[in-house]
């Protein structure tokens, strides 16, 4: 597991490294490589990804038995955006692309587009 956090409740740190590597995986993560990239037994592994799907965190498919992102996760780090604005700086970007230019009313001429 990770080195970056030294105390703490164990059981918590170990299901949210399981968590932020299930969501570095774009086709979902087989257990038997989570926990052996987590170093921990499969039966560990098991029961702490259990749990994170009894809470809707993550969730198995079946059929490949990849483990993926649940909804709740989402839901918690969409939370994070409503403390944030990541619009606002998106608007500001043609302002200041018209006051870096102005005057200049083809400034792809300059450039020989």
């Amino acid at each position: 597991m990770s080195e970056r956090q030294s105390s703490g409740v164990q059981s918590v740190q170990r299901a949210m490294a399981l968590l932020e590597r299930i969501a570095a995986s774009s086709c979902g993560a087989r257990l038997t490589d989570l926990a052996r990239d987590a170093g921990l037994a499969a039966s560990t592994v098991h029961r702490l990804l259990t749990t994170l799907e009894q809470s809707g965190f993550v969730h198995a498919d079946a059929a490949s038995g990849r483990w993926h992102v649940g909804q709740r996760a989402f839901a918690v780090g969409a939370a994070y955006t409503k403390q944030r604005s990541f619009v606002a700086p998106a608007f500001a970007l043609p302002e200041t692309a018209a006051r870096h230019h102005a005057g200049n009313r083809q400034p792809w001429r300059d450039r020989g587009w």
